[in-house]
C-alpha cells in the first residue's frame, strides 16, 4: 500500500507542487469580487472538495484554485482580475449570462472548474476541455488470500462498492456487473465497505483513489493498515480525468494547457537531477545545480507542507540528497 500511495502522490501533486513553486517569483494573481469589464469570469455549479470550494466571503480554495492563482497571470490577456460565479448546472460558456451587476450590465464566463470530468454525459460537446489536471482511478482491493486473482474473477463475487465514480465505473463494465448485480452492495464509507471485506461480508471492494488514499481503516478501534490483509487487483476498472473547462474552441484553452506545462517544468526538473544523483552522488556541478532549483522551490514547499506535512523528494536534509521516506501528505499518524 506504501508504494502504492507514493505512486499516487506523484500523479495527484505534481501540478499543485508546480503551482506552488511558481508562486517564488511571481506577484500573487488578483482574485475580486468587484466585476468589470476586465475581469475573468471563471464559473462554478457548486463546491466539490478537495477540487474547489468558496466561503461566505467570496475567499476560493481547493488545488484548482490555487492552480487559476498561479497560473492568472498567464492566462489573463487584457484581464486586470478574476472572479468566481456560481452558474446553473448546463450553463453554456462563452454563450450565457453567468452575471449581472447593479445596473443591468451582464457578463459572460469563458472557463469553468469545481471537478468537471471529461467524456462525462455531454461534456465533450459542451465544452472543450484543457489537458488532464489530475487523474482518478478506480480500483478494486480483495484479502491476500483470496481467491479473486484479477478482474476475471470478479463477475458473481460480492461487491462492496464506494463512491458515485466507483459505481459508474462498474456499470459500464457490462459483464462484471451483470454477473455480480444480486450480490453488489454500495456502502457510504469506505471504513463500512472495507469491514465488510474483512468480516467476509464482501469479496472485493470496489473504490476509487481519492476515498482509498485517504482512509484510517480502524478495527476494534485500532488502525490496522489495509497492506497486512489485503492486496489490489492490476489494472483499475476505469480512470476518471478531471480538467477545467473553456468555451468550445475558445482560445484560452491553449494558453492554460501552456501555463499548465510552465509550472511543471520546474517540478520534472528536480526530479530528472535527482534520478541522476542517484547514480552519480559525486557529481558537484549537478548537486549544485539541483539544490539551486531546491532553493527556489523552498518557499512554496514549506507553505504547502505546513498544510499538509511532507510531500516528495524536495523534503530533504541540507548537504545530503537522500528522499525523505514516510509519512506522506495522508499518513499523518506516520509509518505503515
Amino acid at each position: 500500500m506504501t508504494k502504492m500511495k507514493k505512486i499516487l502522490a506523484v500523479a495527484l501533486c505534481v501540478l499543485l507542487l508546480g503551482s506552488v513553486f511558481a508562486g517564488c517569483s511571481g506577484k500573487k494573481a488578483e482574485q475580486t469580487t468587484e466585476i468589470t469589464d476586465e475581469t475573468l469570469l471563471i464559473a462554478y455549479t457548486a463546491d466539490n472538495a478537495p477540487f474547489f470550494q468558496i466561503d461566505e466571503k467570496g475567499n476560493a480554495s481547493g488545488f484548482e484554485a490555487d492552480l487559476i492563482a498561479k497560473i492568472f497571470d498567464s492566462i489573463k490577456d487584457d484581464c486586470k482580475n478574476y472572479a468566481y460565479v456560481k452558474v446553473e448546472p448546463g450553463y453554456r460558456l462563452g454563450e450565457e449570462t453567468a452575471y449581472t451587476d447593479k445596473d443591468g450590465k451582464t457578463y459572460i464566463a469563458y472557463m469553468a472548474v469545481g471537478g468537471l470530468q471529461k467524456n462525462d454525459g455531454t461534456n465533450n460537446e459542451d465544452y472543450s476541455f484543457t489537458n488532464t489536471v489530475i487523474s482518478n482511478r478506480v480500483v478494486t482491493l480483495v484479502k491476500k488470500d483470496s481467491k479473486i486473482k484479477d478482474y476475471s474473477n470478479l463477475g458473481g463475487a460480492k461487491l462492496a462498492v464506494v463512491s458515485k465514480a466507483a459505481q459508474n465505473a462498474l456499470a459500464d463494465n457490462a459483464v462484471i456487473a451483470d454477473r455480480s448485480a444480486k450480490t453488489t452492495t454500495v456502502y457510504k464509507t469506505a471504513q463500512a465497505a472495507f469491514t465488510a471485506l474483512y468480516q467476509d461480508k464482501a469479496d472485493a471492494v470496489v473504490i476509487d483513489e481519492f476515498d482509498l488514499r485517504t482512509l484510517d481503516f480502524v478495527l476494534d478501534g485500532q488502525k490496522k493498515a489495509l497492506s497486512d490483509w489485503t492486496t489490489e487487483l492490476n489494472g483499475q476498472l476505469d480512470t476518471v480525468e478531471y480538467a477545467f473547462a473553456t468555451a468550445k474552441y475558445d482560445r484560452l484553452k491553449d494558453d492554460i494547457n501552456e501555463a499548465l506545462l510552465e509550472l511543471m517544468a520546474l517540478d520534472f526538473a528536480i526530479d530528472e537531477l535527482g534520478l541522476y544523483l542517484t547514480t552519480h552522488p559525486e557529481d558537484t556541478e549537478v548537486l549544485n545545480l539541483y539544490w539551486s532549483y531546491i532553493k527556489l522551490a523552498r518557499e512554496g514547499r514549506e507553505k504547502y507542507q505546513e498544510k499538509y506535512g511532507p510531500l516528495l523528494q524536495t523534503d530533504l536534509t541540507p548537504g545530503s540528497y537522500k528522499w525523505l521516506d514516510n509519512p506522506w501528505p495522508w499518513d499523518l499518524g506516520g509509518n505503515d
